[in-house]
């Protein structure tokens, strides 16, 4: 999730972008990074503050990409594990990209596991998602794309997520036999059916409401 990752995906080329990591300056300069973080700390708690705000930051992603780690219960996140690209042009935002993730929806984890609560303390994703919670206008956008994806066989319903899965496992299922061979521990194609069985009986139909 480079420069050229972004490019790739959202257009341009390579050398317009600015990309950010929860270590370093990837690529760029931080710059635009530096003004957003700006903005967020000092309160997003009117029209113009959330306006600026918008010139950094590609809300309508931001709000998704939230979503998904809430759903996914992301506990190795966000103090670190994150990763954001803005294509360096006026009004452009910075577009966060899921990364690292591999700490979601974990054996023996709680099914009522609570990611919503993450506050201003807990990494950079957390202190704008605590900042654009004072404003009515993030509230309403958020409320939006809660009600698109968690209702009406939205993607993150419990049928649209099971058939995803399913297809994704297919694509892989002779894959893991090499890469449980790999990581070992006693682990073998047993272990990753037991792991598919408990996703799709588990998971999958219980989730969703648990979020909401």
């Amino acid at each position: 999730t480079d420069a050229s990752y972004a490019a790739h995906y959202l257009g341009g080329d390579k050398d317009e972008y600015d990309a950010v990591s929860s270590d370093q300056i990837v690529d760029g300069n931080g710059d635009a990074w530096n003004a957003m973080i700006g903005i967020v700390n000092a309160g997003v708690t009117n029209d113009l503050a959330y306006t600026n705000l918008a010139q950094y930051l590609n809300i309508p992603n931001f709000i998704d990409y939230m979503l998904l780690n809430f759903y996914a219960a992301n506990t190795d996140w966000p103090y670190h594990n994150w990763k954001a690209a803005r294509h360096r042009v006026p009004g452009a935002g910075f577009h966060f990209f899921s990364w690292d993730a591999e700490w979601v929806m974990l054996v023996g984890s709680d099914i009522n596991t609570d990611r919503t609560g993450i506050g201003p303390n807990d990494g950079s994703p957390a202190r704008i998602y605590a900042a654009l919670r004072a404003h009515p206008e993030f509230q309403r956008e958020f409320g939006d794309h809660a009600q698109k994806y968690l209702f009406n066989n939205g993607p993150l319903t419990p049928a649209a997520c099971d058939a995803r899965y399913a297809q994704r496992a297919a694509e892989i299922d002779r894959a893991v036999v090499p890469e449980t061979a790999r990581w070992g521990g006693g682990h073998d194609r047993q272990t990753w059916l037991n792991e598919q069985n408990r996703l799709r009986t588990v998971w999958f139909p219980q989730r969703t409401a648990v979020l909401i």
